[in-house]
């Protein structure tokens, strides 16, 4: 031991020595900081991936999204953690053939930019050349920026200078001209700056500005204490936290999840705030049975810092509503809102608009807006940070009317406009909506860059990441609380503005940590109604299922609306018939022991049964509607007590109805007894049953009163809760209506969307493998999904017929809701499955057809959400690779994978499916367990690279592998790979910062003192 402790003295001496004298020679190789007037937006040393890891793709890094085309990122080393590669730097982008280094996000660029590369050759390669170029409108078009740069075997530093404003995004684009891979550019860091020239940007206001400023609401447990930024001079960027949720429908079971991780946010990031964007209840009977109190006891307890009123935020009623609002410790958010009759409603006037402003202490102040607020000084200038939140909710709301009663809901645009004023009163400002995707796009179009966000809910749409419209990124979770949304908005603090915006979606079911005090809240809640929701009221032998709702009647629909009718036999007179919107019917009741839990989970929003009385000619009117609205062409109501066909053309149009009740023509001028659920009754989805008929009884009972009833009888009567498909609904297609001709898959692809098409093919997969009762189906030119709901007499290896529209969902092209499918022959030949390589090009160019992967590895296998679907990266010999995801509705999970049938990370397999997309991502879609063939139990390596006296070796099938990864991005069922959480992004950014100085020494010792090299093993080695 004495032996050792010289050599360490020595050691440490000569490293005081050489950091002190020559550390300041190599530190000026790596972007500079901030200067003059600029300002840092991001420096990338591509710390946060290894070679092991990431290949050609787009990749997500600390500082954003970046796309690698014929490149390798990070390092390659040996076990014993000695260098492997040639690289030059401890972590790096080798670019090499003909590829090229590209950012994916985009900077906000106002006056000057400053563009510095870190870079050299890879080892002893000769001859790499390249040029930075810059794109103003986000990868269409390329510009040179500056003149080519030869790399020579040391760091060097190349710095670029531009004047634009407005968003820019830039490239490493090789261009020697080499082929073979023996030529490679080695990027070691790459930063970017932006500002005014000759400006100091000052802090996010001073210390001590001396104004009184209550801190964060007691109940927004802050824990960890995170310490505010520093001010002064020179700050880096803000990086705003907002952590969000939308359309959580009262699904309560992980929320002790989300609150610890809402917690760990704040205690690492003090810019951080939590909203919910509505929709908070309908949808569990814990939170629905008492009225929502569980949801807004949980939201409080999590600190919420604000919500959006959703529609179904309504559904309880005026009363529930104003008395949850009471309750709630946090503002109810709706601009386009007002109280139009204050003595018809206890609703009071919601809140258009809410202002978080930190102070110099790093204390947070929720300011909270008026209606009819035209100007307001939040103390901008003396803040560190001001944040702006302005809300609007679906117009008019889809609940039940008698929910809104007394209340006016005002256009969108308008109702913005009138808040504008914000823009220059904040710092950032941010635009919450529960109007769903296609209209926050629609918002996005009208007003720009107004806004630095929308933050989105109402379609239950999955974007995994934001997703641009005309300078705006959009963000949005799901539903159900199956992800909480992290988007980070980075704030310049000189120009006051938002300068970047990233953000990803992290799977409740990827976190392990909860909070036992929440969950305390969540497990009493659910214990308060367990036993009433645990009754079995029956049992079904067959179950009773809702498929094929839009195309006729079905055994859920038949047993529910004679439930209806049953329940009120004793009126007088009793209905004659009943109807049942199919947008109410949430599910399905599987074989087995019904309970009251099931029934509240197929019917969530607590309809009262109301009695209409209705002359025949308005039933007509009504049927008409129903099958029309929104020029939907599909079958809505449900009905017991008559029976109805819909005669169309072939297009799907409507040309008559005919009606039926007690087997006799409807007569137009008698008066029909009519119950149906109270959200038609009173004019839910423009139903005009109140224009049209006499309202005669309301609230007299629940439905799902009316289902337990009716079970129970049934039970008592049949033995068995069960319901047939019995053609009380027809749809007639009129002979010799004339049909669109009959055309390739191919024709059908290259169509418009919104054609109406009539194409014939063979199934290739099972029915409703990826929701309802779609398919997919493929002739000789193509395939294409068939999405459709009816219980259909076909599977794979069926030709059929299908006449319908072509619709984009989620990026997929498909047919969707046919007008008609018919089978044409049975036992047809399966197309066999295409080889292709595991690129997202190859299944680009291969939509909807079955495909078929060699010799791929399995890497980051993992399970994607609670139901059992699974995911995992299919890794060619060059390490790309594509996405393939396996939905749990297949018949094969994530434990049957792995634990029955045997498979494990590393394994090399062939895989068959579907060539897929879901918003921009290509993925093969297995179609079950016989996908699947193992071809050997070892991992086969990308290739390393050379050793330093070797030439480079050849890639075998280099070409076929080549192509790039999207990043991961689910299916609306599904969930994306786990995203590192706070701590293990700090924990990650101190092993860099360890690296980067370890590095720096080595690179001192390499160059300036050779001669001492073995001394410098000899101290380290302690040999």
């Amino acid at each position: 031991m004495n032996g050792r402790i010289p050599r360490f003295a020595a050691f440490f001496a000569l490293l005081v020595y050489v950091w002190t004298s020559l550390a300041p020679a190599a530190w000026a190789q790596s972007p500079a900081p901030e200067e003059g007037g600029l300002v840092r937006l991001f420096s990338e040393d591509f710390g946060g991936a290894t070679k092991g890891k990431y290949a050609a793709g787009e990749v997500r890094l600390d500082s954003g999204t970046w796309y690698l085309d014929d490149a390798l990122l990070g390092k390659d080393d040996n076990p014993d953690g000695t260098q492997k590669d040639k690289r030059v730097g401890e972590r790096s982008v080798r670019i090499r053939n003909s590829g090229k280094l590209e950012m994916r996000f985009d900077v906000d660029a106002r006056g000057r930019v400053r563009v510095d590369v870190l870079h050299a050759m890879y080892g002893s390669d000769q001859g790499g050349r390249w040029r930075l170029e810059y794109s103003p409108d986000k990868g269409e078009t390329w510009r040179a920026l500056g003149e080519e740069v030869a790399s020579g075997p040391d760091l060097a530093l190349a710095s670029f200078s531009l004047d634009l404003e407005g968003f820019v995004r830039f490239r490493v684009l090789k261009t020697d001209g080499s082929t073979d891979g023996k030529v490679r550019i080695n990027v070691a860091e790459f930063a970017v700056y932006t500002g005014a020239p000759g400006e100091n940007p000052p802090s996010f206001g001073p210390p001590g500005d001396g104004q009184d400023v209550p801190p964060r609401d007691p109940t927004a447990p802050d824990e960890g204490g995170a310490s505010p930024p520093s001010g002064g001079n020179g700050d880096h960027p803000v990086k705003l936290h907002l952590i969000h949720t939308n359309d959580i429908h009262a699904k309560i079971g992980d929320f002790a999840k989300l609150a610890r991780y809402v917690q760990d946010v704040r205690a690492h990031e003090p810019y951080t705030l939590f909203l919910d964007i509505g929709d908070q209840f309908s949808g569990d009977a814990v939170v629905d049975l008492p009225k929502g109190k569980p949801m807004v006891e949980l939201m409080n307890a999590v600190g919420l810092d604000a919500m959006v009123v959703g529609n179904h935020d309504f559904d309880y009623g005026p009363e529930e509503t104003q008395a949850r609002r009471a309750e709630s410790t946090y503002p109810w958010l709706a601009a386009n809102v007002h109280v139009a009759d204050p003595a018809a409603t206890p609703l009071t006037p919601f809140v258009p608009y809410v202002v978080f402003r930190w102070d110099s202490a790093g204390r947070v102040e929720r300011i909270v807006g008026n209606p009819g607020d035209h100007d307001r000084d939040f103390g901008r200038e003396t803040s560190r940070l001001t944040v702006g939140v302005l809300a609007v909710t679906q117009a008019p709301p889809a609940t039940a009317p008698k929910n809104v009663v007394g209340l006016e809901f005002e256009p969108y645009i308008p109702a913005i406009e009138r808040y504008l004023w914000l823009r220059d009163r904040v710092d950032v400002l941010i635009l919450a909506t529960h109007v769903g995707y296609p209209d926050d796009r629609l918002l996005a179009e009208h007003f720009g860059p107004v806004f630095d966000l929308i933050a989105g809910a109402h379609s239950h749409t999955r974007l995994d990441k934001p997703v641009w419209v005309n300078g705006v990124p959009i963000v949005q979770t799901g539903a159900h609380l199956e992800n909480v949304g992290h988007t980070v908005l980075t704030v310049d603090p000189g120009a006051r503005r938002v300068i970047h915006v990233d953000g990803e979606l992290v799977p409740l079911a990827s976190l392990t940590e909860a909070d036992p005090r929440i969950q305390e809240i969540v497990d009493r809640a659910t214990a308060d109604v367990r036993s009433f929701l645990e009754e079995v009221v029956g049992t079904s032998q067959r179950g009773l299922s809702q498929a094929g709702k839009t195309r006729g009647d079905t055994p859920l629909g038949n047993f529910w609306t004679d439930a209806m009718r049953f329940y009120l036999r004793d009126l007088d007179p009793a209905p004659d018939i009943a109807f049942m919107n199919g947008g109410g019917i949430r599910g399905d009741l599987a074989p087995g022991p019904i309970t009251r839990g099931d029934l509240y989970r197929i019917e969530p929003f607590a309809n009262q049964l109301t009695v209409i009385d209705l002359p025949g000619r308005a039933l007509e009117e009504i049927l008409r509607y129903s099958y029309t609205r929104d020029g939907r062409n599909t079958v809505d109501l449900q009905v017991s007590g008559m029976h109805y066909t819909l005669v169309t053309d072939a297009q799907g149009n409507l040309l008559d109805v005919h009606m039926e009740v007690g087997g006799k023509p409807v007569d137009p001028d008698r008066i029909y007894r009519v119950v149906v659920p109270d959200y038609i009754g009173t004019g839910g989805s423009g139903y005009p049953f109140p224009r049209l008929g006499e309202i005669r009884f309301t609230m007299v009972g629940l439905v799902t009163q009316a289902l337990e009833e009716y079970a129970r009888h049934l039970m008592d009567t049949r033995g068995s809760v069960d319901a047939d498909k019995e053609g009380r609904i027809r749809i007639e297609v009129r002979v010799g209506a004339e049909e669109p001709d009959l055309v390739s898959v191919r024709a059908v692809r290259e169509a418009p969307e919104g054609t109406l098409v009539r194409t014939r093919g063979v199934v290739t997969t099972p029915l409703g493998a990826w929701g309802g009762k779609g398919f997919y189906l493929q002739d000789d030119t193509g395939g294409i999904y068939v999405y459709q709901t009816n219980d259909e007499d076909f599977g794979p290896g069926d030709e059929v017929e299908v006449v319908g529209r072509t619709k984009v969902y989620n990026g997929e092209l498909e047919i969707a809701d046919p007008v008609r499918v018919t089978l044409v022959r049975r036992g047809a030949p399966l197309p066999a499955a295409r080889v292709v390589a595991p690129t997202p090009e190859d299944l680009a160019a291969h939509q909807g057809e079955l495909v078929r992967l060699e010799g791929v590895r399995i890497e980051n296998l993992r399970q994607a959400n609670k139901y059992g679907s699974f995911e995992f990266l299919a890794a060619g010999a060059s390490g790309a690779g594509v996405l393939v995801r396996v939905d749990s509705r297949t018949g094969l999970d994530y434990t049957r994978f792995t634990e029955g049938l045997g498979f494990r990370e590393g394994d090399v397999l062939d895989v068959v499916g579907i060539a897929s997309v879901y918003n921009g991502t290509y993925q093969l879609k297995p179609r079950g367990a016989e996908d699947f063939v193992r071809r050997s139990a070892e991992v086969p390596a990308p290739p390393a690279p050379p050793v330093e006296e070797s030439p480079p070796k050849e890639v075998p099938g280099g070409d076929l592998d080549a192509g790039v990864l999207p990043p991961p991005a689910a299916p609306p069922d599904q969930s994306p790979p786990p995203q590192e959480g706070p701590r293990e992004r700090v924990a990650h950014l101190l092993d860099r910062l360890l690296a980067r100085f370890m590095e720096s020494f080595r690179l001192i010792f390499a160059r300036l003192f050779v001669p001492v090299a073995p001394w410098f093993s000899f101290f380290a080695g302690g040999k």
